[in-house]
């Protein structure tokens, strides 16, 4: 699931920004032990126009990871964030 919202916010100097943040879920199971694993990554990304496409550079990442066994969890969490090194 793809969420977009758009919010606007202005600075002391009238410039108007767009602050875009897209929001990605996954939920699934382990094979062996049928644990429960739901994954949220947050990109949010601020931009001076309207169009998220046309500005290219770094945007920041939140990954959460929820999982009934903590080593699983952290397993997978660190396997996603070298993806998004």
């Amino acid at each position: 699931m793809l969420v977009l919202c758009p919010s606007f916010t202005t600075h002391p100097f009238g410039q108007l920004t767009y602050l875009f943040t897209y929001e990605y879920r996954f939920a699934g199971h382990s094979l062996s032990t049928q644990t429960l694993i739901l994954v949220t990554i947050h990109l949010t990304k601020e931009m001076d126009g309207p169009n998220p496409v046309d500005d290219a550079g770094e945007v920041p990442v939140k990954i959460v990871v929820n999982c009934d066994k903590m080593v699983i969890g952290s397993m997978l969490l660190q396997e996603l964030k070298n993806v998004f090194k």
